[in-house]
């Protein structure tokens, strides 16, 4: 498998520091190797074969919370870190451990703060994603943990790779879309190589299971019951 993309540029900028490369095929060279990360990022996250991931995710959020205004859900992610802090200084202490869980299972904020950042618009950080895609395909990887899963982009990226994958995050209204929404994975279906068949809620366990044909995906979202608690907090608290 070819280098993973950061080693890559890693190496062509020390030739240009070595006066081998000039800037120029330097910055030429990281665009394309970028853009290649970028498909692979648009394609596991649109939507019916839409080429504007950011018009993608925001109709698709917009179905989530019953609001078709494009214009007015964009005014809501670009203010959501404002408003985070906002809310966090108002109404945060953060010197008690509760409060600080209520916080992040209460506020929906950061369904708007994480769907702007996946659009790649303003931040191509996300791809740090497909580069552990890449190395998990490199190393033969088969399962995949994503804890503090957030709206699911992740999980979303590695199941239509064909890893099994499984999704945790302390906040509620995070996993509500990301994870236990089961038609965000299931309007994937189409275009996954797994024919998926219809996800399977465990109510003793508080998990949602998904499970696919030869693309072996099996989605499994941490639920908000209180039989997912003790788990996590044991997993945050390094007892596990």
């Amino acid at each position: 498998m070819n280098q993973l993309v950061p080693d890559r540029l890693r190496e062509l900028w020390q030739q240009v520091d070595r006066q081998e490369l000039t800037a120029e095929v330097f910055q030429a060279e990281q665009q394309r190797l970028l853009d290649a990360y970028r498909r692979t990022w648009a394609e596991a996250l649109s939507l019916d074969g839409s080429s504007d991931l950011e018009k993608s995710l925001l109709a698709e959020l917009g179905r989530y919370v019953a609001c078709d205004d494009q214009e007015a859900l964009r005014a809501r992610c670009r203010r959501a870190v404002d408003d985070l802090r906002h809310d966090w200084d108002e109404g945060v202490d953060r010197d008690r451990r509760a409060s600080v869980e209520r916080f992040y299972d209460a506020s929906d904020t950061p369904l708007y703060e994480l769907t702007l950042w996946h659009t790649l618009v303003d931040d191509l950080s996300p791809l740090a994603y497909v580069v552990a895609l890449h190395y998990a395909q490199r190393h033969h990887c088969t399962s995949y943990l994503d804890f503090g899963s957030g709206v699911g982009s992740g999980v979303i990226l590695f199941a239509r790779h064909g890893l099994a994958v499984t999704a945790a995050d302390i906040s509620g209204p995070l996993l509500g879309y990301g994870a236990t929404w089961t038609s965000r994975y299931l309007r994937r279906r189409q275009d996954n190589q797994a024919s998926l068949r219809g996800p399977r809620h465990d109510h003793r366990h508080g998990r949602l299971r998904a499970s696919g044909g030869s693309g072996r995906y099996r989605g499994r979202a941490v639920a908000r019951a209180p039989a997912w608690r003790v788990p996590v907090r044991a997993i945050r608290d390094g007892v596990r």
